[in-house]
């Protein structure tokens, strides 16, 4: 039993399933790449992953693209890129823990059809890139 007021960090998996609900803002001044006066929607972690594993195998998108996919799946103007960046790496670091508890490949979410291995957010996983790269060239996507 852990002592009184000893903090365990949550795993990536943990942190996925939040059960945070759907919020939308009208930005009042422009934020990052969404202009003022737009219906904005913050992402969660289930939102995220769920787009990815709809991406069928074998296709990539870029992270801008598949943005833009949800945002026009819940009829906003623009989906929060903060939350959705944070929300990505979520996803991206629950599965890759997934596959290091043994869950087979075949049902953790493609986040390598998503995250390029030399993006800025592959850099700041716990995972190495070669887990992305090596995933692409089974699926056969380019680089």
């Amino acid at each position: 039993m852990e002592g009184a007021g000893r903090y365990r960090r949550k795993t990536w998996t943990e942190r996925m399933n939040t059960g945070r609900l759907l919020e939308w803002r009208i930005t009042k001044e422009p934020e990052n790449e969404v202009p003022s006066g737009s219906r904005m929607l913050i992402s969660t972690p289930v939102m995220v992953d769920a787009a990815i594993r709809r991406i069928p195998r074998g296709i990539s998108l870029s992270i801008p693209d598949l943005r833009a996919a949800v945002a026009a799946e819940y009829e906003a103007e623009h989906v929060c890129p903060v939350s959705f960046g944070m929300n990505l790496r979520i996803v991206a670091e629950s599965a890759y823990e997934q596959l290091q508890r043994g869950v087979p490949v075949a049902n953790v979410t493609p986040v390598w059809r998503v995250i390029h291995p030399s993006h800025p957010l592959a850099r700041r996983c716990s995972f190495p890139a070669s887990f992305l790269l090596d995933q692409r060239r089974q699926e056969g996507l380019s680089d």
